[in-house]
């Protein structure tokens, strides 16, 4: 895989990178603890270089607000959840390696608020999750864990209770949680336990 920092294709080929690229670098990033690397590779997608063609998917924005969360990024990671609740949420909102203004303050504590129901926060923002609430209910779950590690309990409660309402309204909607079960009863099956995981990890 070429690396994130490069414009050019490797030697010995064309070289025509696709989100799953993207995202599988993602996942070594998220094994690894590379959030640097990560954040890096996140600031070229969609706009320059050979990553200018692909734009981040639901997994994108998931693996770089789990990062986030690992890093004590918490306000980062908040915005990602808000995109993944709400696709319509306002696409120059600050990201990850794209805008530093209105990020984390040199502890990774959030200076916006509480995280509030639902994907919005105290500060209003967007409106009820639509887009991926099994996505944006599990970097909640990331969230609310690294606000517990910085001691912010109210912060960590609001993240635990939007995580709770996302989650539900998957399964109102009688989400696969992301998956491609195609249907097969063993997938939905699986679905379902993993659901439940993740209700029992909030």
């Amino acid at each position: 895989v070429a690396s994130p920092g490069r414009d050019l294709a490797p030697t010995g080929g064309d070289f025509a990178p696709n989100v799953r690229t993207a995202n599988t670098y993602l996942r070594g990033c998220l094994v690894a603890g590379g959030v640097s690397e990560a954040c890096r590779l996140y600031a070229r997608l969609g706009r320059s270089g050979i990553w200018r063609c692909v734009e981040p998917d639901t997994s994108t924005l998931e693996y770089m607000g789990t990062l986030c969360a690992q890093a004590l990024r918490v306000s980062q990671a908040t915005r990602l959840a808000l995109r993944l609740a709400d696709p319509d949420t306002d696409p120059d909102t600050p990201l990850p390696g794209r805008n530093t203004a209105g990020g984390p303050g040199p502890t990774g504590r959030n200076t916006e608020g509480v995280a509030g129901p639902v994907g919005r926060t105290t500060a209003g923002g967007p409106g009820p999750a639509s887009a991926a609430p099994h996505a944006a209910g599990r970097v909640r779950i990331a969230a609310g864990r690294a606000a517990a590690l910085l001691g912010e309990w109210r912060l960590c409660r609001g993240h635990v209770q939007a995580a709770t309402e996302l989650l539900a309204l998957e399964d109102a909607y009688g989400g696969s949680g992301g998956g491609h079960g195609g249907g097969r009863g063993g997938a939905s099956d699986s679905h379902a336990v993993f659901r439940q995981h993740q209700r029992s990890e909030a």
